[in-house]
């Protein structure tokens, strides 16, 4: 039998088409990590577009981004696996 799971659209380097989750332990570990994978990736656009003519606020708003919001959110999604793990 095939995995239920979609796999296309992922950014995981680990699922994809020939190698889909297999079951609920698989997916457990894949869907939390894609929303961080996706705003990494995010992350990395926002940064590649900031340069010399980059407006002190757009480099403002992206270190208050940076340090209240994905910094946190890292932090709870390891305490999350970190208790569930235990």
């Amino acid at each position: 039998m095939g995995s239920p799971f979609i796999s296309s659209g992922l950014s995981s380097e680990v699922y994809n088409s020939k190698n889909p989750p297999k079951d609920w332990a698989d997916v457990a570990l894949l869907v939390p990590h894609e929303g961080l994978r996706r705003e990494l990736s995010a992350m990395l656009t926002s940064v590649e577009a900031l340069d010399g003519n980059s407006q002190s606020w757009q480099i403002l708003f992206f270190a208050e981004w940076f340090v209240d919001i994905h910094c946190p959110t890292v932090h709870s999604h390891h305490d999350n696996e970190e208790k569930v793990r235990i």
